[in-house]
């Protein structure tokens, strides 16, 4: 298929390469056009062999537009303009990615202490020229792009320069010396009052912990004693079967006191209790463990002892397990005992 404009108005023709070098009428302005060939010289029906004029539906009309090549043209340019906007996505996902948020978090404190620094200059030269220098000594790492925080940053430079060599003066003179000692018993004086409140504060902590502990609700001792049960029945002696049963009626106990609301409260009896159960248990399973040796057999009797030992020695260690927890609520331990031995359980849970 060839195409040709109208000589007359533009228009675009396509016909059929044999009718090349015929005329043509025009389908837009009506008027006789010239059929070129492919190079744009006459074809072979100008060479004697023309034939009849090519009829109106073998002339196809178009309107101006790109052809084959000015599309391939533009197909590449889309590509290429969509090559540059997915490099251009990627590049400020890079950005957001890797760049410094530092000004973004710092930004209104850097302020607040600039400014701190310029209502200070005047009176307490130093302490501002300190300011000024920890500052910039931060910022100087850092890529700042907002204009107000780069002009204050560049006017405390120029500050601070302006001021060094009056600070150093200060510092070497008798006068600096006795400003340095001004500023260290204030921080002493500071440092004494961040003493007391912090000794406030734990008297506070002490004295809610003695008004918790010595109201402890009945719960509490029920479930004490249901472990203390199964203590004082590995002293007198006792089976499998009996040793089974104590040790499961005081695990129901416990897990009924450590669900309610008093066991929530008092968590540092619960965490003892189920620390002393989970021991009690851990021995259950020894205890009802079969030997792998049959009766008689060479190393039956020591392994029968080795059993034993183990769950005396986990006896032992849940008994004084046990002491730390009737502790908290034997009132013969003063105030300050108790207070040590709930702090002291605080830390364990943790």
């Amino acid at each position: 298929m060839l195409t040709t404009g109208c000589t007359h108005c533009g228009h675009k023709l396509a016909y059929d390469e044999r009718h090349a070098g015929k005329t043509a009428k025009c389908p837009k302005c009506g008027e006789r056009v010239l059929l070129s060939g492919p190079t744009g010289v006459l074809g072979p029906a100008d060479v004697g062999e023309r034939g009849a004029a090519p009829t109106e539906d073998e002339i196809i009309g178009q309107e101006f537009g790109p052809n084959e090549d000015e599309r391939r043209h533009l197909k590449i340019l889309g590509i290429f303009f969509a090559a540059l906007l997915c490099v251009g996505l990627v590049a400020t996902l890079i950005y957001l990615v890797t760049r410094d948020t530092w000004e973004q978090k710092n930004s209104q404190r850097i302020l607040n202490r600039l400014e701190q620094a310029d209502k200070s200059k005047d009176s307490d030269m130093l302490a501002a020229f300190q300011i000024y220098d920890e500052v910039l000594r931060e910022a100087s790492g850092h890529k700042v792009q907002d204009i107000v925080l780069q002009r204050k940053l560049e006017a405390a430079q120029s500050t601070r320069d302006k001021m060094k060599t009056r600070v150093d003066e200060i510092r070497e003179t008798e006068a600096g010396k006795e400003v340095e000692r001004e500023r260290t018993e204030k921080a002493r004086r500071e440092a004494e009052r961040q003493s007391r409140e912090k000794e406030k504060t734990e008297e506070e902590v002490r004295k809610a912990i003695v008004a918790k502990w010595r109201n402890v609700p009945k719960a509490a001792r029920d479930a004490l004693n249901a472990v203390k049960k199964v203590e004082a029945r590995t002293e007198v002696g006792v089976n499998r079967v009996q040793y089974a049963e104590v040790v499961g009626q005081a695990w129901a106990d416990v897990k009924l006191f450590a669900e309610s609301p008093e066991g929530k409260e008092y968590a540092e009896l619960t965490w003892i209790l189920l620390d002393v159960m989970g021991t009690y248990k851990e021995a259950l399973d020894d205890f009802v463990a079969e030997n792998p040796l049959e009766a008689g057999r060479p190393g039956a009797a020591m392994v029968d002892e080795l059993q034993k030992s183990l769950v005396s020695y986990k006896w032992t260690l849940s008994a004084s397990k046990l002491k730390l927890a009737d502790m908290l609520l034997d009132p013969k331990w003063n105030d300050a005992e108790l207070v040590v031995n709930v702090l002291f359980i605080r830390g364990k849970m943790r």
